[in-house]
């Protein structure tokens, strides 16, 4: 859901300028999906059931835990490797990050608290402390990623930037070449026309 609004939101602003709030969503974007690729694929790998109960897992099919858990953090990341945005503003981003964060805990524990219902049956292995712990290193690993996430996006943004860079010295070495090119023939012409003023005869001879 947040892969799907982070790309409406991005085909809305491509035409802007707005660069800031470009690389702020795309920043949150590849750490969210990143996060979730690599907590669901590392917890299905240990033990499955600590995600969902076996009878769930029986009617899943297998593509739409690939396209919910792994196609999001492919096209994060190709979606950094093609648009390239610009450096990202990091507190700006952080805030973003960590309000989602704090939003997924307050209704993971509102729905513990009033409908008995747990999300995962990882969470409810746990006890308050326990959970509480679990949260904290949670919360650590995205501090983690988003740091990675925000290092990629500057090094892709660098790339871009020496591309263009040598695109545009490329641009300048033949226009350096014509100009001296235009001199000699400016001199060339210079000289025919003296050399023609020279055949000439002179009419008071």
């Amino acid at each position: 859901m947040v892969q799907v609004l982070y790309y409406a939101l991005a085909i809305i602003f491509m035409p802007t300028k707005w660069n800031k709030l470009k690389s702020t969503l795309s920043c949150f974007a590849l750490t969210t999906a990143t996060v979730v690729s690599v907590m669901f694929w590392g917890l299905y790998f240990y033990d499955k059931e600590v995600l969902m109960a076996k009878e769930t897992f029986d009617i899943m099919p297998v593509w739409l835990m690939h396209v919910t858990h792994s196609l999001v953090g492919v096209t994060a990341i190709l979606d950094v490797i093609i648009s390239r945005p610009k450096p990202v503003p990091v507190m700006r981003s952080l805030s973003l990050v960590v309000l989602y964060y704090l939003g997924y805990v307050v209704l993971t524990e509102y729905l513990i608290a009033k409908e008995k219902y747990y999300v995962y049956p990882l969470i409810k292995m746990f006890s308050d402390v326990a959970r509480y712990q679990f949260y904290g290193v949670v919360f650590i690993g995205i501090l983690l990623v988003f740091l990675v996430s925000v290092f990629t996006i500057k090094f892709s943004s660098m790339e871009s930037k020496r591309k263009s860079k040598k695109d545009k010295s490329r641009n300048k070495k033949p226009q350096q070449h014509q100009k001296p090119s235009q001199q000699a023939q400016k001199h060339s012409t210079v000289t025919n026309a003296n050399a023609k003023n020279k055949k000439k005869p002179n009419k008071q001879e």
